[in-house]
């Protein structure tokens, strides 16, 4: 484990107490988190069956002797012990639904609040180390760690009270007995609070490690891998540094269990030593008459329980202490800023409507804009100013890290400019981003690649809206990925992948053409962005995608990404990215005229395609 791992104040435990009950009540645990209050009066009862237990102790020696009335004394004590016993038996049966019932339901409420944040804030806290790291901490096990939470401070009031009500015995009968155990029980706080932060600091490293070690998981056994694993005889590689990390979390949770071990020894040592002098002490009592002998027994219980009260109500400290860190966690993802408010979007595009006569024109503007990475210092684009306006077709080329990629994401609503604004109809994106995403499709250079059926592969393009079999039909057809689909015995049904029976997969150029049909779904978009459209094209279905490009485009604006620079021919306006920057804006003649970089570029290609 590293030593320079992050090193974070533990939380105040009334604070965190408070936050985490809020929170039970939140996910609707109220009525639950109340009945336990039954339970927590068990502490205080389950000291006084110690007194109880000791009055038929020393009614039991007093029938031995003899005594009138001790056998029915007896008898009546050991009714109320019973009695009690059985009662609290049930009751901590009884909670231990209750508990079990409500943890469930809110460990499912809590994960949907993660999940649905995750979902909806920005991508760039996915790029912050430190966000990342909250937000993998988190999904990994928090609701454990908030359960336990709340679970202990319930439990902290139940041994509170049987603390209480144990020193309270004990005094009654020798009040140095107390002291005794109050002390020897001391060392066995100090070494819990160790332990938990200890682990605490372990858990971290853990969650980090285990993502590693979930990743070189998916490399060795995931049907993508398998090739270059086997050509490249990786196998043996990649299984040597996963067992490398399995070994290190091994060793690191072993170094503190072994820490631990001979510390806890010695705690346990001091508390069975405590034990014995109080019952030593008690017997000395009892033989010289000043208590009675059920007091003996009435001691070991009390002094056990007083131990076991104290020990696990500042065990219970420590995990709320400790564990109220993962709820800051959880706080500081639920506070992060997401794409925009679901409460407002039926305004905003309310508003939109009102203000703009034509739904169907969108214009864009980029005005100063500038973009750095989070934990970058570098500016990925620089005082970017453009103007997108409805139906053109607009061919983006530049050499890799010129920014292409990051000015799409910036377009796309993905991320927000550091500095300047992006309009979208002389609105700021971040009002009208819902509405541009409704108007917009999109091939991703690196889109998934999903494990459904042909047919949902291409819905995923427009799944806010119902498309009929016809409508599948005619994207593939446009893709030019219908002909091949007839070929399988379950057409656009066939299932991809490898998760259920008869799935099959595609080559590279297949899932291209899905993927396009993907984008084509979408019948309302008014910009159509295809980032790499023909990447892992053969040149035939290249040629065929150009020629359609009128047709599959029609009065959409266009916005087209390629490193072949053929296909800048069919765009009517070129924007040359570099570091950054747009340095060249025009079409294909007019650049090449310039001379500057789009005519070198564009050249260096064609030397090779024309002798």
């Amino acid at each position: 484990m590293e030593e320079n791992e992050e090193k974070r104040k533990r939380s105040p435990i009334l604070k965190t107490i408070q936050r985490a009950v809020r929170l039970v009540f939140h996910a609707g645990q109220s009525k639950q988190l109340i009945f336990t209050s039954i339970w927590i009066l068990c502490g205080m009862v389950t000291s006084f069956t110690a007194v109880f237990n000791g009055k038929f102790l020393t009614a039991a020696a007093e029938l031995l002797t003899g005594k009138d009335g001790a056998l029915k004394t007896a008898l009546f004590w050991l009714l109320i012990w019973g009695s009690i016993e059985i009662t609290i038996s049930l009751i901590n049966i009884f909670s231990d639904r209750v508990l079990s019932k409500m943890w469930s339901e809110f460990s499912y409420f809590v994960e949907e609040e993660v999940i649905h944040k995750t979902l909806r804030i920005r991508i760039s806290y996915f790029d912050d180390r430190e966000a990342n790291k909250k937000i993998h901490f988190v999904k990994n096990g928090f609701t454990g760690k908030i359960s336990n939470v709340v679970s202990s401070a319930l439990n902290v009031l139940r041994y509170l009270l049987q603390f209480i009500t144990s020193l309270f015995i004990i005094l009654n009968v020798n009040w140095k007995i107390a002291v005794i155990v109050v002390i020897t029980t001391i060392p066995a706080v100090w070494i819990s609070q160790r332990q938990t932060e200890e682990m605490y600091k372990l858990n971290q490293w853990n969650s980090l490690e285990g993502q590693m070690q979930r990743y070189l998981a998916l490399v060795l056994t995931k049907r993508k891998y398998v090739k270059e694993m086997r050509f490249y005889n990786l196998y043996d590689y990649m299984e040597e540094k996963y067992d490398k990390s399995i070994e290190a979390v091994y060793k690191t949770q072993m170094k503190v269990t072994k820490k631990f071990f001979g510390l806890g020894l010695v705690s346990s040592f001091l508390q069975f030593l405590a034990i014995a002098v109080s019952l030593f002490m008690i017997t000395i009592q009892i033989f010289d008459g000043s208590v009675q002998i059920g007091a003996f027994i009435l001691i070991y219980n009390s002094v056990n329980n007083m131990q076991v009260a104290m020990t696990n109500m500042f065990d219970r400290f420590d995990v709320i202490s400790d564990q109220g860190r993962y709820l800051e966690d959880y706080e500081t993802i639920m506070g992060y800023e997401e794409e925009f408010s679901e409460e407002s979007k039926d305004s905003k595009l309310e508003t939109y409507n009102r203000v703009n006569k034509k739904d169907n024109d969108i214009v864009i503007k980029f005005e100063n804009v500038s973009f750095t990475y989070p934990g970058s210092d570098r500016e990925i684009i620089k005082n970017l100013n453009l103007t997108i306006r409805q139906g053109e077709k607009i061919a983006i080329i530049g050499e890799n890290g010129s920014g292409k990629s990051t000015f799409v994401s910036l377009l796309t609503g993905l991320y927000m400019p550091n500095k300047g604004r992006i309009l979208v109809n002389d609105q700021d994106i971040t009002d009208n981003l819902d509405f541009l995403r409704s108007k917009l499709s999109c091939t991703m250079q690196d889109f998934l690649q999903y494990n459904a059926t042909i047919a949902d592969n291409v819905r995923i393009g427009d799944i806010e809206n119902e498309h009929s079999d016809e409508d599948i039909v005619e994207a593939l057809k446009k893709a030019d990925l219908y002909d091949f689909v007839q070929t399988l015995d379950n057409k656009e049904n066939t299932y991809l992948g490898n998760l259920h029976p008869g799935s099959i997969d595609l080559s590279g150029g297949q899932w291209q053409k899905l993927a396009m049909a993907r984008n084509l779904i979408k019948a309302d978009a008014r910009i159509m962005i295809m980032d790499e459209p023909t990447a892992a094209l053969d040149p035939i279905a290249e040629s065929r995608l150009y020629e359609e490009f009128s047709n599959l485009t029609q009065d959409r604006t266009v916005i087209l990404i390629s490193h072949r620079l053929g296909a800048t021919r069919l765009a009517d306006r070129i924007l040359v990215f570099d570091d950054g920057r747009i340095v060249e804006d025009g079409n294909h003649e007019q650049l090449i005229s310039m001379g500057k970089l789009y005519n070198s570029m564009y050249n260096a290609q064609a030397q090779w395609y024309v002798s």
